[in-house]
């Protein structure tokens, strides 16, 4: 990947957080979850948690990140355009 000098400039300026593990992150993992299968109708074949808040006793920078898997790709972006107002 190349990367123009202003995109690495901002690349540079930006703090990347890490920080210790915190035994609340499957918490909020599962919360979030519960939020998408009942935001969701239907379409939606497996969410799991991924990255490195997943890993028991890792540090990590303090974003959950969720992998969901989808009958198919339309699916899968009507449900992207109806999350994305969500933040």
């Amino acid at each position: 990947m190349i990367f123009s000098m202003a995109e690495l400039k901002r690349v540079n300026a930006e703090t990347i957080r890490v920080v210790a593990y915190d035994p609340n992150w499957p918490v909020l993992y599962l919360a979030e979850r519960a939020n998408l299968l009942a935001f969701s109708s239907s379409g939606i074949v497996a969410i799991e948690h991924i990255g490195s808040t997943a890993i028991p006793g890792l540090s990590a920078k303090p974003i959950i990140d969720i992998m969901a898997a989808m009958t198919d790709l339309e699916v899968g972006f009507a449900l992207m355009a109806r999350l994305a107002p969500l933040g």
